[in-house]
């Protein structure tokens, strides 16, 4: 395929809605046996898409073998694209353009005899050189990130499926092996809540046998057994192991019936995580403009009462107003801030006061806070017509994408 129509695939965003449709049913990670079923592969794009006019495109469709090692290269990619940061992004995607150019190797020349037949393209070529990318881009992970990188692709579905399955992904998510945005999201989400010695968005050996196991003790071993069956991803999650902490098979955002508050926390963080790839997926500002009422509805189901209590997260501004009135801002996902107006003007017009009087007890409380530290807080959603609790971006896109929503703190904790 064309250079740009690969990088384009790994420069998405969000969760990407991929082409694998099967995966092996597994129940333990520490000791998985061999494939023994022969198991189809499909590439992370479209496959009923036109691609007669792409060699690679088409060869990676016909062949699994050649798409199993495109995914193989995929996990090792996002893994060093979420080791970069934003800040790296872009010069890794160019990276990837001027690596891509390789692949023209693997193109047989065009048939003089046939002008019009499209070239075809070898996989075994393609395979040799994806294969050496993959080991130049592993060379720069480490840690857990090397861990995850060299997981099988199996693994990672069967992690990614976990996932949703627990309810940190949404039940209409795809688990295709290729970790994107969403999925960072909510591997980091699920090390935060059940304190991971690390909250970095990537899956050690460690990790990976605490979410299979459902525990957070890092020491807890998964049960180990296996299945031959191949058997397509429901969206419900039903496919994956079973665990007692599984929400009902429903959406991701439907709350239990008596949901304990890191319930209603992890449900509003999937609620935005989906109306996010919703507004991010819209063809135009009709579609885009409809994924947020229907995102305050969902929220607006959940947080009946707008009082919170007990929730996690890290603090990710500390600052003043120039009344000396503290303002404060909690990161509770890396695309989902809650905090305080910043500034009196703004809190005054507002539906309630959020900004930190230096007589309340919560003021002595932040002031011994530091930007980055873990902590547990308590307090009051504003609420809205809009958006069901009060959103404070100045555009629709930021609301969609990126939201900071207002909240008056009651208490705030480090974790201990």
């Amino acid at each position: 395929m064309t250079p740009q129509r690969r990088v384009t695939r790994l420069w998405c965003g969000g969760f990407r809605e991929g082409d694998l449709k099967r995966f092996l049913l597994i129940a333990g990670i520490a000791s998985l046996p061999t494939i023994a079923n022969a198991q189809a592969y499909k590439p992370d794009f479209n496959c009923a898409v036109d691609h007669s006019k792409d060699s690679i495109a088409t060869m990676l469709c016909e062949n699994s073998d050649a798409a199993k090692h495109e995914l193989m290269f995929d996990q090792t990619y996002y893994a060093l694209r979420q080791l970069v940061g934003k800040t790296g992004w872009k010069y890794l995607k160019q990276e990837a353009i001027a690596d891509d150019d390789i692949f023209k190797e693997c193109i047989a020349p065009a048939d003089p005899n046939n002008p019009d037949a499209l070239p075809p393209a070898d996989p075994s070529c393609y395979i040799s050189h994806m294969d050496a990318l993959t080991e130049k881009y592993k060379h720069r992970l480490s840690g857990g990130a090397l861990e995850e990188a060299n997981r099988p692709i199996d693994q990672h579905i069967l992690l990614q499926q976990q996932l949703i399955t627990l309810g940190y992904l949404p039940s209409s998510a795809q688990a295709d092996g290729v970790y994107g945005e969403a999925t960072r999201d909510a591997i980091e989400t699920w090390q935060r809540v059940n304190h991971r010695p690390t909250t970095d968005g990537f899956l050690s050996d460690q990790d990976a046998q605490a979410l299979l196991s459902g525990s957070p003790s890092a020491n807890t071993s998964a049960s180990v057994s296996a299945s031959n069956d191949i058997s397509a991803v429901n969206p419900s999650g039903s496919t994956a192991s079973s665990t007692d902490n599984a929400p009902p098979e429903t959406s991701a955002y439907q709350p239990p019936s008596e949901p304990t508050e890191i319930d209603k926390e992890e449900s509003l963080i999937s609620i935005v995580n989906e109306g996010r790839q919703e507004y991010t997926d819209g063809q135009n500002d009709f579609q885009k403009g409809a994924a947020r009422p229907r995102r305050a509805s969902r929220i607006c189901k959940l947080l009946q009462d707008p009082v919170v209590t007990g929730w996690y997260g890290t603090v990710d501004n500390l600052s003043s107003s120039s009344s000396g009135y503290g303002v404060l801002t909690i990161r509770i996902s890396p695309h989902i801030t809650v905090g305080t107006t910043n500034n009196s003007l703004s809190d005054s017009l507002g539906p309630q006061k959020t900004l930190i009087s230096p007589s309340d007890p919560v003021f002595s409380q932040v002031a011994n806070l530091h930007v980055g530290q873990h902590i547990i807080f308590s307090g009051r959603f504003s609420t809205s017509n809009d958006d069901c609790i009060e959103e404070t971006s100045i555009t629709q896109e930021g609301s969609m994408t990126d939201p900071d929503f207002e909240m008056r703190f009651t208490d705030v904790k480090p974790v201990n």
